[in-house]
Parts: structure tokens; C-alpha cells; sequence
């Protein structure tokens, strides 16, 4: 039976210390859209128009205060049927 496997986008940030306000507004902004804490400044989100468009406005937002960021879309492998 195949199944459909979900293509994932990853943003990572670097954000200014000294910024603790923008740091909060970006988490919220992306816990809201749903996105998953990997570890600190690495978040994934289900691949839509939604989750794009977030990225985007949260991106604008992270140049703006002196961040940077990196964003881009995880496609999964199908499972193996021989060991790795």
C-alpha cells in the first residue's frame, strides 16, 4: 500500500540577543501557524500556501531586526526495503 509522505519546510533563524521582543513575536508567529520546535531557532511546518506565506512575513520580520535566516523544503525519502 503506498502512502502519500508530507513535504516538510524548515526555517532556520539566528537572531539578535539583545532582541528578545522580536525573538518572542517570531515563536508565537510560528507556534500560531503551527510549526514544530526542533531545537532553538529550528522550526518545520506541513508544506502549504499558509505555512509559505508565514515564512515569508516571519522572514521580512527576522531581516528587519538584524537576524538572518534560512528556509527550505524537506521532501522525506520513501522507506528502503534493503538496510541503509
Amino acid at each position: 500500500m503506498a502512502t502519500k509522505m508530507a513535504n516538510w519546510l524548515l526555517l532556520i533563524t539566528n537572531l539578535p540577543g539583545r532582541n528578545q521582543t522580536l525573538r518572542m513575536r517570531i515563536w508565537r508567529a510560528l507556534k500560531a501557524a503551527g510549526a514544530g520546535l526542533m531545537r532553538d531557532g529550528v522550526y518545520v511546518l506541513p508544506n502549504s500556501a499558509a505555512a509559505r506565506r508565514v515564512l515569508e512575513e516571519q522572514g521580512e520580520d527576522i531581516k528587519t531586526g538584524g537576524g538572518r535566516l534560512r528556509s527550505s523544503r524537506l521532501t522525506p525519502r520513501p522507506p528502503s526495503r534493503t538496510p541503509l
